[in-house]
């Protein structure tokens, strides 16, 4: 069974899938950041693929602070986080 999140985006509530083979480690705060990053990444039109790889790079940089990531990548999270 996979998990999902119930996160409010734009006055919705959506559901949004935790990625499989995420580590066992995240507690439900970096569950929801995931979750709220996704939803963000989705509502600013990234694909599917984009949202999730982004979403879990967000929780990754919570995780590790001062950890860096390709150029297109760093510029999704800022686009993101900042904006």
């Amino acid at each position: 069974m996979q998990h999902a999140r119930l996160v409010l985006s734009e006055g919705d509530w959506i559901s949004v899938p935790l990625p499989k083979g995420r580590d066992p480690s995240w507690t439900v705060a970096e569950e929801y950041a995931y979750s709220a990053c996704y939803a963000s990444a989705l509502r600013r039109k990234f694909t599917e693929k984009r949202a999730t790889s982004t979403a879990e790079a967000y929780v990754l940089r919570r995780l590790y602070p001062g950890l860096r990531f390709d150029a297109a990548m760093e510029r999704a999270l800022h686009f993101l986080i900042v904006e």
